[in-house]
């Protein structure tokens, strides 16, 4: 598989379970995504409680998993797989997967869906008409902060993979 592909393909499977789990948790419990709202909405309400804590621990379980082991799995793939590509193509490849569901969430979870639709399954009680839903400016800080994240593991998954083909190789 090409570098694009892997990227495109990878970063689409895991982005597409993700976008599940997550309008899962929201129609769930929407309160659970209290911590990433701004926080003018999250002062318009409780903090979480005992019970939404531990299901953002759920959650978390279930989601953590796949935004960071897919990216570092398909690296050691893609790069077992293909003897010429090298550490900067391993963090391309973990790097772009990531970036490709930070963009899926910003466009279609953050943008389309709670920004411009915003669904009554979303909205947390007591903030029912808050404009800060419509704050699509809001969402983009979110992701550019995001971005050294992503960053951060496309090295983490380069260095993975780079060293098991050493020890293998």
């Amino acid at each position: 598989m090409t570098l694009a592909r892997s990227i495109i393909v990878t970063g689409l499977a895991p982005s597409a379970v993700l976008t599940v789990l997550i309008f899962i948790s929201l129609w769930h419990e929407p309160r659970i995504w209290l911590h990433d709202a701004p926080q003018s909405l999250q002062d318009k309400v409780p903090p979480k409680t005992e019970r939404e804590v531990a299901l953002t621990w759920a959650y978390s379980v279930l989601f953590l998993p796949l935004f960071f082991g897919v990216p570092i799995l398909s690296t050691v793939r893609l790069l077992g797989r293909n003897p010429g590509l090298g550490f900067w193509s391993g963090f391309a490849n973990a790097a772009g997967i990531v970036l490709v569901f930070g963009l899926v969430d910003l466009v279609l979870i953050d943008w389309l869906v709670v920004c411009w639709l915003t669904p009554s399954f979303l909205v947390i009680p007591g903030t029912e008409g808050a404009a800060e839903y419509k704050d699509y400016g809001f969402h983009a800080v979110g992701f550019l902060i995001g971005l050294p994240l992503m960053a951060a593991t496309g090295l983490i998954a380069a260095l993975i993979a780079t060293r098991m083909r050493r020890r293998r190789g």
